[in-house]
């Protein structure tokens, strides 16, 4: 806008875009080489700034989850604390975790759902597939060949079905299970880091 601005109103033959002199167009080209350069810089920082922002609300959505679990008198209350608070900052539609070694024997021990509602059948759904360090993760979509694909309903939106397995040590002790509409896509990277 500068470079437009300033070639119309201050370069001869002014009120047109035409350049009269060589001088002058080594101005307008360092002007525009300045304000793309500027533009870039200014375009990075806000980008540095969100960036801080989406890492300052993962840090006190953590230290929530932390204090919920430490001022818990019991496990029980602790997981039912933690998975309403990862339904909440997660934006998932409902968390649950489920208890067993394999996901056909999972026993649901917490529910971010009030109203008793019962779990949805666990048909296709996608788990975070974790490397070693904890550096990088993604979801990776499971077809499992028994039970129905998908979790909608005819009179609903589709929901889509996020697992994250629980694990000590080498061993799967349960899951933590996300339900959120299938238009609202994967979990962004800081959600599923909380997850």
């Amino acid at each position: 806008g500068a470079f437009l601005v300033y070639n119309l109103l201050f370069v001869e033959p002014r009120l047109t875009f035409g350049v009269a002199s060589g001088d002058e167009v080594l101005t307008l080209v360092l002007l525009l080489f300045v304000g793309v350069v500027m533009g870039r810089l200014a375009g990075r920082q806000r980008d540095r700034e969100q960036a801080a922002t989406r890492r300052e609300e993962e840090a006190r959505s953590l230290f929530r989850v932390s204090r919920d679990i430490a001022t818990s008198e019991r496990l029980t209350d602790a997981m039912q604390a933690v998975v309403g608070r990862l339904a909440r900052e997660a934006g998932m539609e409902r968390t649950w975790i489920g208890l067993g070694s394999t996901v056909a024997h999972e026993r649901v021990v917490a529910d971010s759902a009030d109203d008793g509602a019962p779990i949805p059948p666990i048909g296709t759904h996608a788990i975070l597939q974790r490397d070693r360090d904890e550096g990088s993760a993604t979801w990776t979509r499971i077809h499992p060949p028994v039970g129905r694909p998908g979790t909608g309903s005819p009179a609903g939106p589709r929901k889509a079905l996020f697992r994250v397995e629980i694990r000590a040590g080498d061993e799967s002790i349960g899951s933590l299970w996300s339900l959120r509409a299938e238009s609202s896509g994967a979990p962004a990277v800081e959600e599923a880091r909380l997850l």
